[in-house]
């Protein structure tokens, strides 16, 4: 039950007061904050329930561009392939995307960052992704709906100054950022495809 009420407090925290949440985390002594505690009760509980949303999704064709018909039983060779690719994704995406910024931060732009506090930062911005693409997912005739990811830029912007307090760089840092954040799933679904 704790793992529900955080996913909620900080789903809705940082999607109507991002300043204020990033500015709750970055306090030394929350707990929400360090890694393992926001792994076990906001990242993967909410990345399970998001892969059991597009098991029964994909299985029941109800995914946009799905090759299963409306009147189609439930196929479990879709439902496997779509949640395992999107737990894959999920799963490996943040620590892709931490890569990819730490890389850019140390090599290009000479700035140390904590990797900890990173992969927190990373984890959250791809929480909201997850409970987006659950979103649209559940409402895939509402293709608008995708627009919804860009609102992550917003939130990571504010997360930099607030959670990460970089200021240096700030604009191109939320930039890098927000690009690795997207892009580092799609990477993994990449690979992951080539090996079907």
């Amino acid at each position: 039950m704790e793992e529900l009420r955080c996913i909620i407090h900080y789903v809705r925290g940082l999607f109507a007061h991002a300043t204020e949440t990033w500015k709750a985390l970055a306090e030394p002594d929350e707990p929400a904050a360090n890694l393992e505690y926001m792994q076990r009760n906001f990242y993967y509980p909410l990345l399970g329930v998001g892969t059991l949303l597009i098991f029964i999704l994909h299985g029941n064709g109800v995914m946009l561009n799905s090759p299963l018909k409306s009147d189609d039983p439930f196929s479990l060779e879709f439902a496997l392939r779509g949640s395992v690719a999107f737990a894959l994704s999920y799963f490996a995406g943040p620590r892709l995307a931490t890569l990819i910024i730490g890389f850019f931060c140390n090599r290009l732009a000479a700035m140390q960052l904590d990797r900890r506090k990173l992969e927190v930062f990373v984890s959250y911005n791809m929480g909201l992704l997850i409970v987006f693409d659950m979103i649209c997912a559940f409402l895939p005739n509402l293709t608008f709906l995708t627009l919804m990811s860009v609102y992550v830029l917003y939130v990571a912007f504010e997360g930099i100054d607030n959670f990460m307090q970089i200021s240096r760089m700030r604009g191109v840092l939320a930039v890098v950022s927000c690009v690795s954040i997207y892009v580092a799933p799609h990477i993994i679904i990449s690979v992951f495809r080539l090996f079907r």
